[in-house]
C-alpha cells in the first residue's frame, strides 16, 4: 500500500515538472518574439535650408518609444514592427509624419499657424500685426518682478521713450510719466490712465494693488487714442485686470505675504558732517577773503579770521561748542611757518553739552518696513468665471514718519448666459491713509534739502548743562533747537544764521498731515452677438473718489509760531462713462 502511494506520488511531481517546462518554454518564445519583432529606424532631421536640427523629437506613433536628434540632425530608434509612422516636431517648426524606414531625410519647414500677439486699444484689442499705430504691452510677470507698491513706479524702464520720473520718496504718490514729453509749460502732461475700460485719475492710480493687473499697454498715437479726444492728447496708459480662468479647473485660492525694508542704496552727496572740520574751512574762507580779496597782510588776515569767526559777523557765540573762545580754536601756521589751520585738538575740547551731538541725517531718516498680503479666489467654466481679491499694504518711507497704508479688494464676474450675450461686472473698492509730511522742493522744512546744508556745528536738540537733551514743557518730549539754542529771547540776528526758526527734525513730531481717500470703481458689459462676426457691445462705469486732506501746523514753533494753522480739505470726484460699440470682423482670404 505504501509502495502504491510512493509510486503516486511520483507520477504527479512527474507531471508538474512537465507542466513548468512547458510554461517557461512559452515565456521564452514571448519574450523572443517581443525582442525580435522590432525594426530600426534611422536617419538625418533638417530645416528648409538643409542644416541640421539639433533636439528634433522622433516619436512612434501610437507608442511611448522616441528619440531626439544630435548635434549633425541624426537619429536611430528602434520600434515594435507594428509601428509604421514616426512623428517628427520641433518648436516653432511644423509637425511632420514620415513612414518608419532607414536613411530617412526628414525636411521641417518653419510654422506660419503661431499664436498672435494682441494689442489692447480704445476700443477693445487686435493683432499686434493687424495694427497701425505705435502701442506696447507690459507683461504682469514684469510688473511683479519690480514688487511695486503701485504700477506707474513700475512702469520706469518698461517702455522705450516712455519717462518715469519720481519727484517724491513719499509712499503712496504716483510717479509722473511723460510718453510725448513735455507738450506744455504749465498744462498737465500727465497721459490719461484707462482701467478695464473706465477713464481714472492719475493719482488715484495708486489705490490698484498692482497685483490685480493681468497687463498694461501704452498708446502713443492718435491713432489708438481717438476714442478718449483731447484727453489722450498725451498718450493712453490702458490697464486690464485679472479674470477668473473658464478651462474647468477647480476653483484656485492663492495666499501671499511679503515683507522687506525701504532703504537708500544710492549715498547721499558728500558733506562736512565733523564739527571740528567745519570751523577749519570756516576759518579758512575768512582769511582767503581777508588775504585775497580785501588784500591785507598775512598777520593781519591771520589775526582777523581769528577774531570775526564767532562774534558779530560770524559764528553765534550760543553755539561755540568747545571750552575755548572762537579766537582760540585753530593753530593758523604748521610746524614750517607757513599759513595751514588746523584745528587745535591738544588744547581744545568739547563742551561736555556737546559731546555727543545727533545726525541730523540719522534723525531725519531711517529704513522704513514695507509689509504687503494678498488673498485671491479664481476659478469657473465656459460659462462662468470669477476672480475675487483682498489687500492689505502697509508701506514705510525712508523719510521718517512717511508712510502709506492701503486696504483694497476687486470682484470680477463674467458670465456668458446664451451663445449670443454674455456679460460682466468688475468692482473694485479701497481705503488708503497717507502721512505725507513736507518733502516739496521749494519748502523751507524740506529735510533732504537740509541735511545737505545746514553746518554740523548746529545740534537737533537744545540740552542742557549736563549734556542730556532738555525737556520741552509744551509736550514734556525732547526739545529740538529751532535756531535760539532754546532761549526765546535771542532774535533772529544772533541765532543760528541758516534757516533760523525752523527744524525738520521737530516739525515731524509737532506737525501733522495726511491724507484719507475712500474710492469704488465699478463697471459692467453686455455683448450681443448679431450675426457671424457682428457684435455690439454695451459698456458702462462709475468712478467715485472721497478724499480729505489734514494738515495740523504747530503754535509753538516754526513758520505759524504764536498763532498755528488747520487746514481741511474735502475733495469729492464723481464720473460716469458709457460707450457703445458694434464691431464687425471677417478674414476674407487671408486678407
Amino acid at each position: 500500500m505504501r509502495d502504491k502511494e510512493k509510486l503516486n506520488r511520483i507520477t504527479i511531481n512527474h507531471k508538474i515538472q512537465q507542466t513548468m517546462k512547458k510554461i517557461f518554454t512559452l515565456m521564452f518564445l514571448a519574450l523572443s518574439l517581443c525582442v525580435f519583432a522590432e525594426q530600426q529606424a534611422s536617419g538625418v532631421v533638417v530645416d528648409g535650408n538643409g542644416e541640421p536640427v539639433i533636439g528634433a523629437s522622433i516619436q512612434a506613433k501610437g507608442s511611448t518609444q522616441g528619440t531626439i536628434s544630435d548635434y549633425d540632425g541624426k537619429f536611430e530608434l528602434s520600434v515594435p514592427e507594428s509601428v509604421k509612422t514616426l512623428v517628427v516636431s520641433f518648436v516653432g517648426m511644423s509637425t511632420k509624419e514620415v513612414a518608419v524606414g532607414k536613411n530617412l531625410r526628414v525636411v521641417l519647414t518653419e510654422n506660419t499657424e503661431v499664436i498672435q500677439e494682441v494689442v489692447v486699444t480704445g476700443y477693445g484689442t487686435v493683432a499686434k500685426g493687424a495694427y497701425a499705430g505705435s502701442a506696447q504691452a507690459v507683461k504682469a510677470e514684469d510688473i511683479e518682478k519690480k514688487n511695486p507698491s503701485d504700477i506707474t513706479k513700475a512702469l520706469s524702464g518698461e517702455v522705450a521713450g516712455v519717462q518715469v520720473v519720481t519727484s517724491s520718496g513719499q509712499p503712496g504718490t504716483v510717479a509722473g510719466i511723460r510718453i510725448r514729453g513735455i507738450g506744455s509749460i504749465s498744462a498737465n502732461s500727465s497721459p490719461l490712465y484707462v482701467v478695464d475700460g473706465i477713464p481714472l485719475d492719475a493719482g488715484s492710480i495708486s489705490s490698484i494693488d498692482p497685483g490685480d493687473i493681468a497687463s498694461t499697454t501704452i498708446l502713443k498715437d492718435a491713432t489708438a487714442t481717438s476714442l478718449y479726444g483731447s484727453r489722450g492728447a498725451n498718450g493712453v496708459v490702458l490697464i486690464t485686470t485679472k479674470k477668473g480662468s473658464s478651462n474647468g479647473d477647480e476653483g484656485k485660492i492663492e495666499v501671499d505675504v511679503k515683507a522687506g525694508v525701504n532703504m537708500r542704496l544710492l549715498p547721499m552727496h558728500e558733506v562736512v558732517d565733523n564739527p571740528e572740520d567745519y570751523i577749519v574751512l570756516a576759518w579758512q574762507s575768512l582769511y582767503n577773503q581777508e588775504r585775497i580779496i580785501k588784500k591785507r597782510p598775512e598777520t593781519t588776515a591771520v589775526t582777523n579770521a581769528n577774531r570775526g569767526l564767532y562774534g558779530e559777523g560770524g559764528i553765534p557765540t550760543i553755539y561755540n561748542l568747545w571750552n575755548k573762545q572762537g579766537s582760540q580754536l585753530i593753530n593758523p601756521y604748521d610746524s614750517r611757518g607757513n599759513v595751514n589751520p588746523t584745528f587745535d585738538y591738544a588744547n581744545v575740547q568739547r563742551l561736555a553739552t556737546y559731546e555727543n551731538m545727533e545726525s541730523w541725517y540719522n534723525t531725519l531718516f531711517s529704513n522704513g518696513l514695507k509689509a504687503e498680503a494678498t488673498a485671491k479666489i479664481s476659478g469657473g467654466n465656459e460659462k462662468l468665471n470669477y476672480y475675487t481679491s483682498f489687500g492689505y499694504l502697509k508701506d514705510e518711507g525712508y523719510y521718517t514718519a512717511s508712510d502709506f497704508q492701503r486696504f483694497n479688494t476687486r470682484a470680477n464676474i463674467n458670465y456668458e448666459a446664451k451663445k449670443w450675450l454674455k456679460g460682466g461686472l468688475n468692482i473694485q473698492y479701497s481705503y488708503a491713509t497717507m502721512s505725507n509730511p513736507v518733502q516739496d522742493d521749494n519748502a523751507a522744512n524740506n529735510g533732504f534739502l537740509f541735511v545737505n546744508q545746514i553746518p554740523p556745528i548746529y545740534p537737533v536738540y537744545v540740552r542742557d548743562a549736563n549734556g542730556n537733551i532738555a525737556i520741552d514743557p509744551n509736550n514734556g518730549g525732547k526739545m529740538y533747537d529751532y535756531g535760539d539754542n532754546g532761549n526765546e529771547n535771542i532774535a533772529e540776528e544772533g541765532g543760528r544764521p541758516y534757516s533760523f526758526g525752523l527744524n525738520p527734525a521737530g516739525a515731524l513730531e509737532w506737525d501733522k498731515q495726511n491724507t484719507v481717500r475712500h474710492q469704488t470703481v465699478a463697471n459692467a458689459f453686455l455683448e450681443f452677438k448679431l450675426y457671424e462676426g457682428l457684435k455690439f457691445t454695451v459698456n458702462a462705469g462709475l468712478q467715485y473718489m472721497n478724499q480729505r486732506a489734514n494738515q495740523l501746523t504747530n503754535k509753538y514753533y516754526g513758520d505759524a509760531a504764536g498763532i498755528g494753522r488747520i487746514a481741511n480739505a474735502q475733495y469729492n470726484y464723481l464720473a460716469f462713462t458709457s460707450n457703445q460699440l458694434l464691431e464687425y470682423n471677417k478674414t476674407i482670404n487671408e486678407h
